[in-house]
């Protein structure tokens, strides 16, 4: 039992330096230490078992992999993330603000992205505030909203959190056909992107505007149905 706080932070530490995105795990993780127990205080021995476990392994990762890569690791690995734009196969509602960027003055183009991040940590927050004590659905929610507010996200993204709905779907009291219809728009918001994708790509037609539209819409079918999903969620 008391080892489970340093698992957990051995293990995220772990996630986190094969894909940076779990760090967003590491609130509600903290908090489920601190507040789903008998002693309900947030600074305890297992919150603290729980942080000095992460620190320790990801600093020996820093150490290890500077030492080996140099620069190039910490840049690749994390710099790199707070400035990266992508102006194809990208689902992301700032698709257009990033494609026009380019005309942008660079400072203002830097100050852009940073911006971007703003709605993804908030809702991320709200989230982990919200939903700590029911991780499943917590993680769930966070990936969805970091995925979908991201100024990057491609298809390979989605994967992100489709592997996390067999741990939620036991807590959803939805019927069958309310989930197909979910799935149904969810792949609707997509084939619409596609389409556009399509007419740009292989048809060399000006469909960016459209593209927007379509990015747009999908960001606003992922919010209607993680908001379905929370109203439908068995939340104890």
């Amino acid at each position: 039992h008391l080892n489970f706080p340093v698992i957990s932070g051995l293990l995220l530490s772990l996630a986190v330096h094969l894909k940076l995105y779990p760090i967003l795990y590491s609130l509600p993780i903290y908090l489920h230490f601190a507040y789903s127990n008998s002693q309900n205080k947030f600074l305890s021995f297992k919150t603290l078992t729980f942080v000095l476990s992460f620190a320790f392994l990801q600093v020996g990762f820093l150490c290890i992999f500077y030492y080996q890569y140099g620069w190039t690791f910490l840049y690749e690995s994390y710099l790199y993330h707070f400035i990266r734009s992508d102006t194809r196969h990208n689902f992301s509602p700032y698709f257009y603000l990033l494609y026009l960027q380019r005309y942008m003055p660079q400072s203002v183009s830097y100050l852009f992205k940073f911006l971007c991040f703003i709605p993804q940590a908030l809702l991320s927050l709200i989230f982990s505030l919200k939903f700590y004590q029911n991780l499943e659905l917590c993680f769930f929610m966070q990936t969805v909203v970091f995925v979908s507010f991201n100024k990057v996200s491609t298809s390979q993204y989605f994967v992100w959190y489709l592997w996390l709905i067999p741990g939620v779907f036991p807590k959803l009291t939805i019927s069958w056909r309310q989930g197909l219809g979910l799935f149904l728009m969810w792949l609707a918001g997509q084939a619409l992107w596609l389409f556009t994708g399509y007419m740009i790509e292989f048809q060399a037609k000006n469909y960016f505007l459209m593209m927007h539209f379509s990015s747009l819409s999908f960001l606003l079918i992922n919010v209607l149905n993680a908001c379905i999903l929370i109203k439908k969620a068995d939340i104890k």
